[in-house]
């Protein structure tokens, strides 16, 4: 391992300053890990390379450096799935990572013992979410860290529509996503409010745009999650496609005609173990609402006419 005579005189020298066992001055001296990283979670619909880098020091102590990288996913795994000995220009990869795997990827193209230390995957699946472990050892030392990486697929596509069934009158909800992984939760709320919420805003009820959209929005009090949906899952291949279906009838769809304020419907998807939400909403506007919008629009029409 050649390294420069400046970066041997310092090592030289801290060496120097330590205690005298040697045990403990090659621990100390020897090659240890400087920078571990990796990302926790990894959405496939977003991202196509991930990357696990884990940098580290050395000197000329450390002959026969090695790294090794390891996964444990739902069972041991006790062989790595890389390894490189830079002294030696060897390089293995696992069988099931070879497809994936970026043999040109450089992390330091200035240090021949580190240029090859990263795992890059492009196009990773989701059965390499798990523990990866990353470890450097040499003759006179060896280091390790190690962290969990849970790979998902955010929805590639996520609708939420409505229609009146012209047989019963009945509203049909039905929300959908598809090309998901894992399973994610799908569920619809309402939007609820209180009587005296209703009656504050039947009194405030002004004539202009952003003050009909203000209290709108100020008066639902919380969301209650429907019941009585009909859930369809497709088998993973390996992803999911949800659909969720509610059916409101034509009393309770008459019944928001009368509403003082829209009703407001929400589908939410969720995937557990990260971080990824979302929603979309449909709202259905009472005759209130809508005699009201009728107005400003005319009297925004006159006024831009009078301008």
């Amino acid at each position: 391992m050649k390294l420069n005579n400046l970066t041997l005189l310092l090592v030289n020298l801290t060496c120097q300053l330590l205690t005298s066992p040697l045990i403990i001055i090659l621990s100390t001296c020897a090659v240890h890990i400087k920078h571990f990283s990796f990302p926790s979670t990894f959405d496939l619909t977003r991202d196509s390379t991930l990357t696990l880098d884990c940098d580290y020091a050395y000197n000329e102590n450390d002959l026969l450096l090695v790294v090794r990288w390891f996964h444990q996913s739902l069972t041991d795994r006790p062989d790595p799935i890389y390894q490189w000995i830079p002294e030696r220009q060897v390089r293995h990869v696992a069988a099931d990572y070879k497809s994936s795997f970026d043999y040109e990827h450089v992390s330091d193209a200035s240090d021949p013992f580190t240029m090859y230390r990263s795992v890059v995957l492009h196009q990773p699946v989701p059965t390499m979410s798990g523990k990866y472990k990353c470890l450097i050892s040499s003759l006179a030392n060896s280091d390790s860290r190690e962290g969990n990486v849970f790979i998902y697929a955010s929805p590639r596509s996520f609708i939420f529509t409505s229609r009146v069934d012209p047989d019963t009158g009945n509203l049909l909800l039905k929300c959908i996503t598809r090309q998901v992984y894992p399973l994610p939760q799908v569920n619809l709320y309402k939007y609820v409010t209180s009587s005296a919420v209703n009656t504050f805003i039947s009194k405030k009820a002004t004539s202009t745009n952003s003050t009909i959209k203000q209290t709108s929005e100020s008066s639902y009090s919380s969301t209650i999650p429907l019941i009585n949906v009909n859930k369809s899952i497709s088998l993973p291949s390996p992803y999911y496609d949800v659909s969720i279906e509610y059916t409101l009838n034509e009393q309770e769809l008459l019944a928001t005609v009368f509403n003082r304020i829209p009703t407001i419907f929400e589908c939410r998807v969720t995937i557990n173990n990260t971080d990824y939400s979302s929603t979309k909403r449909i709202t259905l506007y009472s005759m209130l609402e809508k005699q009201l919008m009728k107005k400003n629009d005319k009297r925004k029409s006159h006024f831009e006419q009078v301008q």
